[in-house]
This record gives structure tokens, C-alpha cells and sequence, in this order.
């Protein structure tokens, strides 16, 4: 970063072309995304960084706050996330430059590497489908595998985008993260398309679990102050409760010839 513009000239023109008023802006957007902002170019020696160009990149290894079978990818479109095949989740999402390879590519590879972008975001850390008892049964919290539910692996599109299998009690589910274009920032559409061969009673989509979740116009939710979510489905309208100290938007999984589409859009 330029320390100042003597003459009102910057002493780095290899960005944004010399220009002041643009290196400027940078970084005040920098320091305005406070402890969300990713760490700039140039500080940390060493760094391999991973870059989508054209096709996602999936990176399939230990990521900071999930387990050690953490599946990241990173898109074109600048919006990336890691994908936990133990708990059977989306865990993270991020904005901009996707991950520093060098931790696991240099010398022993030890270590839970952390995103290299911005905006990172903490998600659901239980699989989020779920038959409950009743509306007022807490949301499961055992391991998957301890309630039957098995990951089946991922496969990925003519554009190289996963999409990720597993199976619960009763019910397999089919989910793909697709990247989409927002005001500001890139967002997520999750498509999550579920199939039973018998009726599953009482089956759930957790959308959401926060100390708040407010509801917005035109069906939007916003969680925890960052996220703004919708969902999109043929069965009854998402279901706001109290559970456990927290909110939790839960989505009735509605059926029909053994199959259930529900599309839930994420930005932040």
C-alpha cells in the first residue's frame, strides 16, 4: 500500500494504474469490511495461492472449522465455500481469493489451513435434513453416522461444479452449491433435491440456526445480522421457532412421488 502521494503522485503505478483517488478508495473499502476483510497481497512469504480461472477448483483437505474431511471450492465467480463430508453440510462460505495451498504442499503439511479471502462466514455444523418427533423436538445433534446417514461422494458438471451425495434414515439427498451474481457481492444458490422410496414423516430443512433470524420482504430472512437468506419450495411455508437458546428456520420437506426441490438462496 502507498504510505502517500507526494506531489499527488503515488509511488506505486502498478496499481490501479498509478491513479490516487482509486488507490485510495481500495483502501478505505479495505479498512471498512474491518476484521471481515481477507489479508492483502504481499504479507504472508511463501503463499501458493489457488486460483478459479475459468473452472472451480476443488480442494479436498484439513480446512479451519471443519472436521478433517473438509471439501473447499472455489469459483470464478469469486464466491467460495468448504463443504464438510463427516457432519454432511455447507460450513463455510467466503468473497474473493479462495485458499493457500502451501500449508498441505510444503514440507510435512500439518495444520487446518484458514480461507484466504474476505467475509467468511460460519454455516450450519449439523446435517441439515432431519424427520423430527414434533416441531418441538430439538434439532439432532449426534454424529450422522450414529443416525444412519452415510456420505455417497460428490460429481461434478460439464463446468466442474460438485455436486454432493448422502443418504439419511429413509431419504437420499442430492446438493449443489451454484455461485450467482448479487448487488454487491456473489451469493449462493443450494439446490438440494431429496428422493424416498416410503412417505418420511415430520422431515426438516434447517435453513438456518442463529440467536436471531428477522424476517424481510419478498420471503427473505436475515440471520445473525450477516446473512440474507430465501427459500424456495413446493411444500408449506419456512417455520421461524425457538429451540435450544437460538432461532431456527426450518423448511417442511413436502414429497410428492417420492421426490422434494428446495432452493435456498445465500448472501452476505
Amino acid at each position: 500500500m502507498p504510505t502517500g502521494f507526494a506531489g499527488g503522485r503515488s509511488t506505486i503505478g502498478g496499481v490501479y494504474g498509478g491513479d490516487p483517488a482509486s488507490q485510495i478508495a481500495a483502501i478505505w473499502k479495505y479498512l471498512g469490511d474491518g476484521d471481515k476483510a481477507g489479508i492483502p497481497d504481499g504479507l504472508i512469504a511463501g503463499v501458493i495461492e489457488l486460483k478459479p480461472d475459468g473452472r472451480p477448483i476443488i480442494y479436498r483437505n484439513f480446512i479451519d472449522g471443519l472436521s478433517p474431511r473438509g471439501i473447499a471450492v472455489g469459483y470464478p465467480e469469486g464466491a467460495d465455500l468448504a463443504w464438510d463430508a463427516n457432519k454432511l453440510c455447507l460450513a463455510l462460505v467466503w468473497h474473493g481469493r479462495f485458499i493457500d495451498a502451501s500449508m498441505h504442499w510444503v514440507g510435512r503439511g500439518n495444520g487446518f489451513q484458514t480461507p484466504l479471502g474476505d467475509h467468511i462466514v460460519r454455516l450450519e455444523q449439523t446435517v441439515p435434513l432431519a424427520a423430527l418427533e414434533s416441531l418441538d423436538s430439538p434439532w439432532p445433534n449426534q454424529p450422522p453416522k450414529e443416525r444412519g446417514y452415510r456420505f455417497r461422494g460428490y460429481r461434478l458438471d460439464k463446468q466442474g461444479r460438485p455436486t454432493f451425495e448422502y443418504s439419511g434414515p429413509g431419504f437420499s439427498v442430492e446438493e449443489q452449491p451454484l455461485p450467482v451474481a448479487g448487488k454487491k457481492d456473489a451469493g449462493f444458490e443450494r439446490r438440494l433435491t431429496i428422493s424416498a422410496e416410503q412417505p418420511v414423516s415430520q422431515l426438516y430443512f434447517l435453513a438456518a440456526a442463529s440467536p436471531e433470524i428477522k424476517p424481510l420482504d419478498e420471503g427473505r430472512y436475515l440471520v445473525g445480522g450477516t446473512l440474507q437468506i430465501r427459500v424456495r419450495s413446493a411444500g408449506p411455508m419456512p417455520i421461524v421457532r425457538h429451540n435450544g437458546g437460538r432461532q431456527e428456520l426450518l423448511v417442511p420437506v413436502a414429497l410428492k412421488d417420492g421426490k422434494a426441490e428446495i432452493v435456498q438462496e445465500i448472501f452476505w
